[in-house]
């Protein structure tokens, strides 16, 4: 019996020693920076700004912090910019146009290296082109759409012979705007080839071309298939569910068609 209670003592104070020494040593280890990830702002074709902000150093001083950016297979790019906790921003250059980044902030103490939140980000084309008359949009943007994952509920879209601003979350245009000639008229039959829009960027839910019907709603053209008959590539372009709204059938193929028709017909001609 005594031999059983030493036992017991003996072990109960190696356990209270070994988690009395665990506490001690976690006492002394010190924790990681919290950071996390700017948006980016700023985008062009070339660059764009980041950044991060450092909440806590985790007690030791932050000796490093920056952010870190590829394509996702490309090799990753870090910036340094300066020490210290509290917000900061980072350039980010030596980018190719139209193409998808991710970026994320870090920071570095003693004790090692965290990260924040993965932001991602597309880059513009190339340098802009002054437009000349026949460009959709040469007598202004309407609402400043821009070709960013940032502004997906006014994002800029060319489907090359008319241009669009498209909201993601309604999944319709938010204006459509082309121009017409005498030229854009000519023999190329209707196309009606209705069709999802693979050109929107990965992950958003592309309309297909069933989604109106059986709904008491005509899939209504924006830029009218009439108007862009000069190709079968030109029509067929007017298809695309990007270019479509709902409308009533009485709206749709009576004052709307009329409408076209007139400026078609009489303002433009052939």
């Amino acid at each position: 019996m005594k031999l059983f209670n030493c036992i017991s003592i003996f072990a109960i104070c190696t356990i209270m020693y070994s988690c009395k020494k665990d506490t001690e040593d976690l006492r002394t280890v010190v924790g990681l920076p919290t950071v996390t990830t700017n948006s980016i702002t700023a985008i062009n074709s070339t660059s764009a700004t980041g950044g991060g902000n450092v909440s806590s150093d985790g007690g030791a001083p932050i000796t490093a912090r920056g952010v870190i950016w590829s394509t996702g297979t490309s090799t990753p790019v870090t910036t340094v910019d300066g020490t210290g906790v509290g917000n900061y921003p980072s350039n980010i250059t030596g980018l190719a146009a139209t193409k998808t980044y991710f970026v994320k902030a870090y920071a570095t103490n003693a004790n090692g290296t965290s990260y924040g939140n993965v932001v991602s980000f597309t880059t513009i084309s190339g340098a802009p082109v002054i437009p000349g008359e026949n460009d959709p949009i040469f007598l202004g943007n309407p609402t400043n759409a821009q070709t960013s994952l940032l502004m997906p509920e006014n994002y800029l879209k060319d489907n090359n012979f008319y241009k669009l601003a498209y909201s993601q979350s309604r999944g319709i245009p938010v204006w459509v705007a082309w121009h017409l000639q005498s030229e854009d008229i000519g023999s190329a039959s209707r196309q009606d080839d209705f069709r999802g829009d693979v050109d929107l960027p990965f992950g958003w839910y592309q309309v297909q071309n069933t989604s109106y019907t059986g709904a008491n709603f005509d899939r209504g053209h924006n830029c009218p298939s009439a108007d862009r008959t000069s190709s079968v590539l030109a029509n067929s372009s007017t298809f695309l569910m990007t270019n479509m709204i709902p409308q009533a059938p009485n709206f749709n193929q009576g004052p709307w068609a009329g409408l076209e028709d007139f400026i078609r017909n009489t303002l433009v001609g052939t």
